[in-house]
């Protein structure tokens, strides 16, 4: 029997992706797959990150398993939009993550180091870091991109230059 490995349709490809520090990612898949007969759920996965302006990486991994990428020498992780996508029968999927270890490289930074801490700028930090992961997430890519401007602004109103 020839067996067919799908996603359940649109709205099921789902990847949680987060960055350990800027130069870690772990990668969970947890798309909803087919698995009544003719279908079961493939043994990998390849899914494209395209992060902002740069280059596509291919990631291999098993369905419902999480990996760890680790980039070398010295490339970083950029904060931004990252897209997300599998081809997967004849269809393809695509969803967006935010990575923003920059930024909060930046806040780590300003608490270590300030004798004072601004808890009001620092909410709006948390907050502003809250949004672009909550619209990136729901597809709301201007939006993302504006709390992007505001977390860098505020970060920035509190003499961090990262």
């Amino acid at each position: 029997m020839q067996w067919c490995h799908c996603i359940k349709g649109k709205g099921r490809f789902s990847v949680k992706m987060e960055s350990l520090d800027c130069k870690t990612l772990l990668i969970t898949d947890l798309s909803d797959w087919m698995t009544d007969k003719p279908y079961k759920v493939p043994e990998s996965i390849v899914i494209s990150i395209k992060p902002p302006g740069g280059e596509t990486l291919n990631v291999e991994l098993k369905p419902g398993n999480t990996i760890r990428v680790v980039l070398h020498g010295d490339r970083y992780l950029a904060d931004g939009i990252y897209c997300l996508s599998i081809d997967n029968c004849g269809s393809v999927y695509s969803i967006y993550r935010a990575i923003t270890c920059k930024l909060n490289c930046c806040k780590r930074q300003y608490l270590s180091l300030t004798q004072v801490i601004d808890i009001s700028a620092l909410d709006r930090v948390e907050r502003w870091l809250e949004i672009i992961h909550n619209t990136t997430e729901a597809g709301e890519i201007e939006e993302a991109t504006k709390a992007f401007n505001m977390a860098h602004k505020e970060l920035k109103s509190l003499n961090c230059n990262c």
